[in-house]
């Protein structure tokens, strides 16, 4: 829990960009201010998503490459309480909003990692197309969404507020298009998620087994991106080992799923290796038979949660395992 002192102090620092009380009609249903950071004078919350644990890719450095095909130099891989709030502010330029958000979050404390503009509609769309669709995964705050105003410039701040607890860091992204301000406020409180919410043991595999044939892996993680496993994820796969070291007659399905975010080709393809992962760690650490286990990547078809949110894209990056 933050200290008491930190909150106080961040509230005074912040005090500068309170909502007169009028705006809140126009918030959208079930959002609310983080209880952090409050918004600008007049704006409302056009849009907003919020998970008690995800993951959070927060950019740190400038872009490389061209239009279509840029990618981050530098970024940090952060877990924890994310917080994403788009508001919308009229009649106010994107320097004078991003400069009150500046001033605010250095008199709390935060210290900035990074800082970047573009003045065109151009920088705006390379910028967006490869943080927040490639990366982020929050469609939400993208350019192909057209809850997203792409503006004719931009201005991105990544800070940081150290805490012994966790830290606190914010993405925040202001373009203005027309009399409309757009400002994409992320907030990721870093922290370690509550385990031991479901316990992953190989009775437990085993019984979900013979119950409805499947059994998803909670807690098996990847980096992002990526078909490389997580180093948290050992348990996970122990668990698996001892399973099918007590249960010799078992064969395997590794099914690996992903969202619906970006391409069905690379999506499926991304799902066949990141089952073919799994595998490859069972048989070479754990010396299991390979001929007991048969890698498939089914991408995004068979989801569990609407890919509309966050919170079920999350749900749908899976690999469960299959009787055979």
């Amino acid at each position: 829990m933050l200290q008491k002192t930190f909150l106080k102090q961040l509230c005074w620092g912040l005090l500068g960009l309170l909502l007169p009380s009028y705006a809140l009609s126009q918030d959208v249903p079930g959002s609310e201010d983080h209880p952090l950071i409050s918004r600008y004078a007049g704006s409302y919350i056009y849009h907003y998503v919020y998970q008690e644990f995800d993951e959070y890719v927060l950019p740190i450095a400038p872009l490389e490459g061209g239009q279509t095909d840029a990618v981050l130099t530098d970024s940090i891989l952060l877990e924890g309480k994310v917080t994403r709030i788009q508001y919308r502010v009229e009649d106010r330029s994107s320097l004078e909003v991003y400069r009150n958000y500046e001033d605010a979050l250095l008199k709390a404390g935060f210290d900035k990692l990074f800082e970047k503009q573009g003045s065109t509609f151009q920088d705006v769309y390379r910028f967006v197309t490869a943080y927040y669709d490639k990366l982020s995964g929050s469609r939400a705050a993208s350019s192909r969404n057209p809850s997203f105003s792409a503006g004719d410039g931009f201005r991105y701040l990544a800070a940081v507020k150290e805490q012994p607890e966790g830290n606190i860091y914010v993405s925040l992204y202001v373009t203005t298009r027309g009399s409309v301000t757009t400002i994409q406020q992320d907030v990721i409180e870093a922290a370690p998620m509550d385990t031991d919410m479901i316990s992953i043991d190989a009775d437990y595999l085993m019984d979900e087994l013979e119950r409805i044939g499947f059994v998803t892996l909670h807690g098996l993680l990847f980096e992002t991106d990526s078909s490389e496993i997580m180093p948290a994820s050992e348990p996970v796969l122990e668990e698996i080992a001892k399973l099918l070291g007590e249960y010799t007659g078992v064969d395997l399905f590794v099914v690996g799923h992903t969202d619906n975010t970006g391409r069905y080709e690379y999506n499926m393809s991304l799902s066949q290796r990141r089952a073919e992962s799994v595998i490859r760690v069972l048989v070479d650490q754990y010396r299991i038979s390979e001929t007991r286990l048969f890698p498939v990547g089914i991408g995004p078809v068979a989801p569990v949660a609407t890919n509309k949110t966050e919170e079920g894209r999350s749900m749908n990056r899976r690999v469960e395992l299959v009787l055979q």
